[in-house]
């Protein structure tokens, strides 16, 4: 990676002249005193700090192998492997002294050299990132030595004068730290719009619901079912012992792909052969998909609607309008039924929650004429509409923010904070 110009007085100094490698210790030579472990999944690489209760403790003679560098409060931990995922992190005043795995390079800010703070945000920025990543080694686990990282540039402040140097870096810290809290603010409130604008579609099906019911006789999917106003399909998986089965062209949903309200293709494929030879059954373009049984039932019903033909798992049921039933009105009455739907859920003997057939055939909804069906599923579709663009909008500020952190890094370490 090309390097920048740097403020006058400034310097490009290497880590390993502002830092120092750490002790290691062998636990196991104490095998009955315990320590604290921090191993890569301790760390939070978004949030770039430890996990704390992620810190096993652990006793010397179970240590891990790999168990053996110590580490002192505000030492820096630069995750070796995968550099690019940013498993970095300062060690908080309660881990000072304990040990940390051989898979981090230990950075211990010289005295008198650098702040520590001032590396770890150095650390964390693309530019230091990007330094090491074609010195990265092996092909599964891309990974770096600890002398790539000590050999890594980052810009010094006045590295002639200590006390100057320090006291820029200590201000440039307070500067970085005052801004990400500023941004972290403003990824609260666009957080908590996201969730406002996701519960947005459920206030609306509820509101429309109750208005319905207020002014139409409610049916039961099961008098629907008699009144052969719509037909309930179940599912089945073909033998996946038959790889034949899995090479056609036939859509066949399971609950991994109810993720949409529509559905035009699904994540795997069966032949005609595998639904003659097995319980799996076609069901029409414009059917209701439900999930009726696994643990997604626990906190969200999934409801769909098939735009082609397609196949479904023994976990989903379809239900098919005919006649005067309008689908997308269908659709829209049984998300609306979702807080009802979970509070009836149960749990089966193994721990799978599940939808009783009888509990799906007793909901109730409200049933207009077609054209009011049609009216209100017209209605919905453009409120679900706008919700989406608010929420493509809220993705585009929240990628923009992600952005922010960085730009915030490199004007820091380019003097202009």
């Amino acid at each position: 990676m090309e390097l920048w110009d740097l403020p006058s007085e400034w310097e490009w100094r290497q880590v390993q002249e502002v830092a120092e490698d750490t002790e290691r210790r062998n636990p196991r030579l104490d095998p009955e005193t315990t320590f604290r472990y921090v191993d890569i999944s301790s760390v939070d690489n978004e949030k770039g700090a430890i996990k704390t209760d992620e810190a096993r403790t652990i006793v010397g003679r179970e240590a891990p192998s790999r168990a053996r560098k110590v580490i002192k409060v505000n030492d820096v931990i630069f995750a070796t492997t995968r550099p690019y995922l940013k498993n970095i992190a300062l060690i908080p005043a309660d881990l000072d002294d304990q040990v940390c795995s051989t898979g981090f390079c230990v950075l211990r800010a010289r005295q008198g050299a650098a702040e520590p703070k001032y590396i770890y945000y150095a650390c964390r920025s693309d530019f230091f990132i990007n330094q090491l990543l074609p010195k990265q080694r092996g092909a599964n686990y891309p990974a770096v030595t600890d002398g790539d990282v000590f050999d890594t540039r980052l810009p010094i402040p006045y590295p002639e004068n200590p006390a100057r140097s320090l006291a820029e870096q200590r201000r440039i810290v307070a500067r970085i730290e005052t801004l990400f809290e500023e941004l972290r603010e403003m990824q609260r409130l666009n957080n908590a719009i996201k969730e406002d604008t996701g519960r947005l579609m459920g206030a609306v099906l509820g509101e429309v619901f109750s208005d319905l019911v207020a002014k139409y006789e409610c049916v039961t999917i099961k008098r629907l079912k008699q009144q052969e106003a719509l037909s309930i399909t179940g599912g089945g998986t073909p033998s996946t012992e038959k790889t034949e089965y899995w090479t056609g062209s036939i859509p066949w949903a399971s609950p991994k792909d109810m993720k949409t309200w529509l559905i035009g293709d699904t994540q795997k494929h069966i032949t005609q052969e595998a639904i003659e030879e097995s319980s799996a059954k076609r069901v029409k373009a414009g059917s209701i998909l439900v999930v009726v049984r696994g643990m997604i039932l626990a906190r969200t019903w999934p409801v769909a609607i098939a735009r082609v033909e397609l196949a479904i798992n023994q976990d989903m049921k379809a239900l098919t309008p005919c006649g005067e039933l309008d689908e997308r009105f269908l659709g829209y009455m049984l998300r609306a039924l979702t807080p009802e739907v979970l509070g009836r859920v149960e749990t089966a003997a193994h721990g799978t929650k599940r939808l009783p057939s009888d509990v799906l055939e007793a909901l109730e909804i409200p049933l207009p004429e077609r054209t009011v069906q049609k009216r209100i599923a017209v209605y919905l579709e453009n409120v679900e509409s706008e919700i989406r663009a608010m929420q493509d909008i809220q993705a585009d500020d929240e990628q923009a923010l992600q952005h922010v952190e960085q730009a915030i890094l490199m004007k820091a370490f380019r003097g202009e904070l």
